[in-house]
């Protein structure tokens, strides 16, 4: 498999990200692209400063360094990324496959905000794609939580969500599975953007209960670019992949690999440390929550090995990048138990379950931004299961593909909360040491990784 990346040029945004730098890392190490451009709104000084405090000092030094790499310091949001005539040409005619990872976990941002954020420089970069005339894939690394508005219209306590584009009837409040029909996915999607910049808002955003702006401007873009790529007739060149919550590394880079703030699950747990109070209101239309609230946490590693191998087999569409049904995670059978033992507090919180919407001031705070908490996600994975079937058994044991049985602990995650916690402290005013002494983070294994290989002076576009 890792031949296809062999001579390949290659467009990645959003490289000094955690899924990003995982990315990079992974293709380097096993693979020999031709060239990789990474496109940077900072200084290499300041991708050297980010990769070493993700990774360690050795695989920062050796990214910045490796002759494969090429700086781009442009802005998405920028004419040409605000690059010389020349440099934007070279980009242009050179570029085979654009792996778009740019874009920020933002619970909180209202609509008009995630539009700035995630649609609009998405759309640019995918036209500026559409137009490269060696653009073999455009991949967008979207969310399995797009999709999250079908849980207040299920009635089970387990929504199945297929590796599929949906479409939105805003008269009979239905969202389905498409059909063949890509005319009928699409319909309206334009004019749906162009809403939330007049407007601020649209009638599917009204319609359907999207726990964040963030879910939604996700779902908008992919049918966006789903318009887009089948107008071309470009829709073979065109693949999604949607990860659900993203976990810590298990394996690759390395054990414990994480940058907190992106680790949803991080900010919740820290949410969960500090209250000092002793209940905990939950919303949740499931008839038991507390044995049934599940949540699909995958760790980083199989979101890249996922992109990677779809990417290079020539997938199209929709991949879900998941733990699945087999090693999703109780929420409370696992995960809260792990939390309680945690805590500072000699006292436990009681769940309790309210018959709310999910964005009610009677909740608490940090339920009210992550939401996730009683509900239960299935996400289809089949095409990856297909896949592997198909793979030999030397790609199948250089690629990780699914999650293994090994379960997070407390103190695998201590390092990504403390870092939470500390943000969380800061905005209240507590000193820094308190929260360390209360809640000390162990050590990262970072410094183990061996640096990349054939690492040198590098060019800077």
């Amino acid at each position: 498999m890792w031949e296809f990346y062999t001579d390949k040029t290659i467009l990645l945004t959003g490289g000094t990200g955690f899924v990003g730098t995982a990315i990079l890392y992974r293709i380097l190490s096993q693979a020999t692209p031709r060239r990789i451009f990474l496109l940077l709104r900072g200084s290499q000084q300041k991708a050297q400063n980010t990769w070493a405090d993700l990774l360690s000092d050795n695989i920062a030094d050796s990214l910045i360094q490796n002759p494969r790499i090429t700086i781009v310091c442009g802005n998405l949001k920028s004419p040409n990324f605000g690059l010389s005539d020349s440099d934007w040409q070279c980009l242009q005619e050179s570029v085979e496959i654009v792996i778009h990872t740019a874009s920020p976990i933002n619970l909180v941002a209202n609509l008009k905000r995630m539009s700035e954020l995630v649609i609009s420089p998405t759309m640019f970069l995918a036209n500026v794609a559409l137009q490269m005339p060696e653009l073999q894939k455009f991949v967008f690394v979207s969310t399995a939580y797009s999709n999250s508005h079908l849980w207040p219209l299920g009635k089970e306590d387990d929504v199945f969500v297929k590796e599929s584009f949906y479409t939105f009837d805003t008269d009979r409040g239905l969202s389905e599975p498409a059909n063949e029909s890509l005319e009928n996915t699409t319909k309206g999607a334009k004019e749906e953007w162009e809403s939330i910049r007049k407007y601020q808002t649209t009638d599917i955003w009204e319609t359907f209960d999207f726990p964040w702006a963030y879910g939604y401007a996700k779902n908008l873009t992919e049918r966006l670019l789903l318009e887009q790529f089948w107008r071309r007739n470009a829709l073979e060149k065109f693949l999604i992949v949607k990860p659900s919550i993203i976990a810590p590394a298990q394996s690759c880079p390395f054990p414990g690999y994480a940058r907190a703030n992106s680790v949803p699950a991080a900010g919740f747990t820290a949410a969960i440390l500090m209250s000092p109070g002793r209940h905990f209101n939950f919303a949740s239309r499931g008839s038991d929550p507390l044995n049934n609230s599940t949540l699909d946490e995958v760790p980083v590693e199989i979101v890249v090995d996922r992109l990677l191998v779809h990417l290079a087999r020539g997938t199209s569409g929709v991949v879900h990048t998941v733990s699945g049904k087999r090693e999703r995670l109780s929420l409370f059978g696992f995960i809260w138990p792990m939390i309680m033992k945690e805590r500072p507090f000699p006292w436990k919180i009681k769940p309790v379950w309210k018959s709310l919407d999910w964005n009610s001031t009677d909740l608490h705070l940090a339920n009210r931004i992550f939401k996730l908490a009683g509900t239960s996600f299935d996400f289809e994975d089949t095409k990856t299961e297909r896949l592997y079937a198909n793979l030999s058994q030397r790609e199948k044991s250089d690629l990780i593909l699914f999650t293994n049985e090994h379960k997070p602990t407390g103190e695998e995650r201590r390092g990504i909360v403390q870092d939470m916690l500390l943000v969380f402290g800061k905005k209240q005013h507590i000193p820094s040491f308190i929260i360390k002494s209360f809640f000390p983070a162990g050590e990262m294994p970072g410094a183990e990784v061996p640096p990349l290989p054939n690492s040198k002076d590098n060019e800077k576009l």
